[in-house]
């Protein structure tokens, strides 16, 4: 019986993680990275890259990831 309660915390305590870890990321403003995302696409490329539209991340999709609008390579 003790270890079946063991269980069920550690499986709520996970879920709450989970959950928590979601909320942290839904609430996130990832346009504070454009500058240091160019910086790095710069230093590793040599080439400049511009973000005009806004970052959005998609994490309730079949394929989660972040949706870029703007953006040029030269």
């Amino acid at each position: 019986m003790r270890i079946g309660r063991i269980l069920i915390v550690a499986v709520v305590v996970v879920a709450a993680l989970f959950v928590a870890g979601i909320a942290v990321l839904m609430n996130l403003d990832f346009n504070e990275y454009k500058q240091q995302i160019t910086a790095e696409v710069k230093k590793a490329t040599g080439r400049g890259l511009v973000i005009e539209g806004d970052l959005k991340l998609n994490i309730f999709t079949l394929s989660p990831g972040l949706a870029v609008d703007g953006v040029r390579f030269a």
